[in-house]
């Protein structure tokens, strides 16, 4: 992957807690940062997914019943598996 160069404050309250994270995972703090980015991001992402399924179900008001969600995940492995 290509990088390129940014430069971002970090707030004092996070250097100590940034330098003793990258020390033990044995990183250096820029890829504790990069990380930590990418994980954002994709929660991100995760959270516009729920929020438009969200008001899919608003517009419609449709959805599976959670008795049928129990049922589905407690066949899971069998040979009847729904």
């Amino acid at each position: 992957m290509t990088k390129g160069a940014t430069t971002v404050d970090v707030p004092a309250r996070f250097e100590e807690a940034l330098r003793r994270l990258a020390e033990r995972s044995g990183l250096e703090p820029a890829e504790v940062v990069e990380r930590a980015l990418d994980r954002y991001l994709e929660d991100l992402d995760d959270i516009a997914e729920d929020e438009r399924r969200w008001a899919q179900f608003e517009r419609d008001g449709k959805a599976i019943p959670g008795e049928a969600v129990k049922a589905w995940i407690e066949s899971w492995g069998h040979k009847d598996e729904l």
